[in-house]
């Protein structure tokens, strides 16, 4: 079954995912370079900042209580991170949740029925008098997508350097942040990259300079993917992997030993250090995999492939859909895999991980670009919280953890289960289609909506915000979003009080995204009604740095692979540009996914 919309929202159908052919390629190479290593370092105070600002919320929280929803908490957190680190705003969610900020984040990826049902359904004249573009709240997207065109205008204007996504978008669309960032290569998670395929991505995004351009719209519609990943998916891996420790002690006086030996006189961890902690990235990693955010990932076929020697050819125009949910808990790929277990992923084990079986972010040039900014939240938020707190079980902890709900069969049976029923049925490979095209204009203009040579675009221009090398500028802002949120929890563990865990880390997530990528202060955990958190909730420069080849969650990606997504983003100057929609789009991502998933 196919279905397919004309109409585009004017942002939403610019994000990334989105994109197709040139337009991706275009804005995908000005988008890289925003995440490289190097970026992320520079990013990285930001997100301290939140993180200290909701360490010293949370102790304040926990003085007269002993239980606390997680969830919520880190969902708080997630907001303040991307609120400073993408839209320059302090937001403070965990002490003002009816902050704007807070209510259109917790409002954009809530879910309706009936705008599914009638998106399903309905004719094209209809939605557009509806005005149903996209299924993510309108409202949220229009707020987000008007703050951040404010931000740029302001930006632009200004000669002032801030380090935070938006900054370094707008170096990347000027062309003065470089898309061969050779720190990449030298990260954990690149496992399996090789030169080869480091070098078919760089190929991939060298674009004709001519070409080398960004609408504000695509600005936008990335701002926005920045938005969704960075609060939501954030938010629920740090619960999960709270969860998780909770229940195996043992893994989590392992990991307390081992940040504990990793402080420096100042009783600080520094950002190369963070993200060289083998433990650390291993109970990370198995989180990601037992735990993963996105359940399976659908990409069209440019053209007629045959795979290997197995007499399928996947048509052009096709679509190919990996359970990622599913392969992640087959028993083929690990052993014991409903069993939290972290060591899979120690150094000395990592050979015996299948290539490809283990796709938290996907993999290739269009896997998830906020990967490293994601990873140094979701690193520094736990290396911090470990150090003050201990996490045990309380009597509302559910064990086993069960995710319900969803249409048809999911009513009965949750989609990641129907998944691995479907592969045991059918094999490794079986077919479904399930697509339309996004209509919001900012949603629409997002990595994950774009295709072909604007998402190529799009893609080659974001990349290098999120290297390494950026993580490392980003690092500062935010540890400052951590350490508040330690001194929050510490307040609120004083009295040993339970907590939700899923809330507590989404304050941070929400707290480091909106210091990162908004430049903005909302302290999610003691404001949760900031508008900046509530619509967060309702919502849902270089590309190839050294060091992220040596990034452990690129456990698939060899240098093959490295070279294969450096020529896909390689991209002619004249193509190289990114409009202010793309940016917002792609500041919307960040926000929005850096929230959810990270406080998770």
């Amino acid at each position: 079954m196919s279905i397919s919309k004309s109409k585009e929202h004017p942002i939403v159908g610019k994000i990334l995912a989105e994109l197709q052919g040139d337009d991706w390629k275009r804005v995908q190479s000005i988008a890289s370079p925003v995440f490289t290593s190097s970026k992320m370092r520079k990013m990285c105070p930001l997100v301290r900042q939140s993180v200290e600002g909701f360490m010293n919320t949370l102790s304040e929280y926990l003085k007269n209580k002993h239980e606390v929803n997680v969830k919520d908490m880190y969902g708080c957190l997630t907001m303040d991170v991307i609120a400073n680190c993408a839209f320059a705003t302090k937001t403070n969610a965990f002490k003002d949740p009816n902050n704007p900020f807070v209510v259109h984040e917790r409002n954009a990826l809530k879910f309706s029925f009936l705008k599914f049902i009638s998106m399903l359904l309905l004719p094209q004249f209809v939605l557009n008098i509806l005005k149903f573009r996209t299924l993510m709240n309108e409202k949220s997207v229009d707020f987000f997508s008007t703050i951040l065109r404010q931000i740029l205008g302001i930006r632009e204007k200004s000669e002032t350097k801030y380090n935070d996504l938006i900054d370094l978008m707008m170096r990347a669309k000027e062309g003065k942040e470089n898309i061969n960032d050779e720190s990449d290569r030298h990260e954990f998670h690149h496992i399996y990259e090789d030169e080869e395929e480091f070098e078919i991505t760089r190929k991939i995004l060298n674009i004709k300079p001519s070409n080398k351009f960004i609408t504000e719209d695509e600005m936008i519609a990335q701002g926005l993917v920045v938005f969704i990943a960075g609060y939501e998916t954030v938010a629920t891996t740090l619960s999960v992997c709270s969860y998780e420790l909770a229940l195996n002690p043992d893994v989590q006086q392992n990991l307390y030993e081992e940040v504990m030996s990793s402080l420096d006189t100042n009783g600080e961890i520094d950002y190369e250090v963070l993200t060289k902690l083998p433990f650390l990235d291993a109970v990370i990693a198995e989180t990601l995999r037992l735990h993963s955010p996105i359940v399976k990932v659908g990409n069209i076929a440019a053209q007629d492939y045959k795979l290997g020697n197995t007499g399928i050819i996947i048509q052009k125009g096709q679509t190919v859909e990996i359970p990622i949910y599913a392969i992640h808990h087959s028993k083929q790929n690990y052993p014991n895999p409903e069993m939290f277990i972290p060591d899979r992923f120690l150094p000395e084990n990592r050979h015996k991980i299948i290539p490809y079986t283990y796709l938290p972010f996907t993999s290739g040039p269009r896997n998830c670009i906020g990967m490293r900014f994601a990873l140094m939240e979701v690193k520094l938020c736990l290396a911090h919280i470990i150090r003050r707190f201990q996490f045990s079980r309380c009597p509302q902890t559910d064990v086993p953890l069960i995710l319900i709900g969803n249409l048809w069969e999911r009513l009965l049976t949750p989609l990641p289960d129907l998944e691995i029923k479907w592969q045991r049925k059918y094999g490794k490979i079986y077919g479904k289609t399930l697509s339309r095209s996004k209509q919001h204009p900012i949603v629409g203009k997002m990595l994950s909506e774009l295709q072909g040579d604007d998402w190529k675009r799009v893609r080659s221009i974001t990349t290098p915000v999120f290297t390494s090398g950026k993580m490392r500028r980003m690092y500062p802002m935010v540890r400052q979003s951590v350490e508040g949120f330690i001194n929050a929890v510490n307040e609120y563990a004083k009295d040993k009080q339970e907590v939700n865990v899923k809330e507590m880390y989404g304050c941070l997530a929400m707290d480091v995204i909106a210091n990162c990528a908004f430049a903005t202060k909302i302290n999610a955990f003691k404001d949760p009604n900031n508008p900046f958190v509530t619509n967060a909730k309702d919502g849902k420069d270089n590309s190839n740095d050294e060091s992220n080849r040596h990034e452990s969650h690129h456990i698939n990606e060899d240098e093959e692979e490295l070279e294969i997504n450096k020529k896909i983003l390689n991209i002619k100057k004249t193509n190289k540009f990114i409009t202010e929609d793309e940016m917002i789009a792609q500041g919307f991502v960040v926000f929005a996914a850096g929230y959810e998933s990270t406080a998770t």
